[in-house]
């Protein structure tokens, strides 16, 4: 199986299994991709739960230490 035909085409079919590991790999990359933009931006820590919360307020207070420039 090539990776870069099975996330970009539309020939290969996908099985279940694959397709579970892909996205579980493609949310933990974009969750820690956005934890250390984060960290750069505000020096805070952001926890999981808090990246998994839809609410914006308790989102918003992950951005109140950010500088206005």
């Amino acid at each position: 199986m090539h990776l870069p035909s099975l996330l970009f085409g539309f020939r290969q079919s996908v099985d279940r299994r694959t397709y579970i590991l892909v996205g579980f790999a493609l949310a933990a990359l974009k969750y820690a991709l956005d934890w250390v933009l984060v960290r750069a931006v505000t020096g805070q820590n952001w926890s999981l739960l808090a990246y998994l919360t839809p609410s914006m307020s308790i989102r918003h207070s992950a951005f109140e230490l950010v500088p206005d420039s």
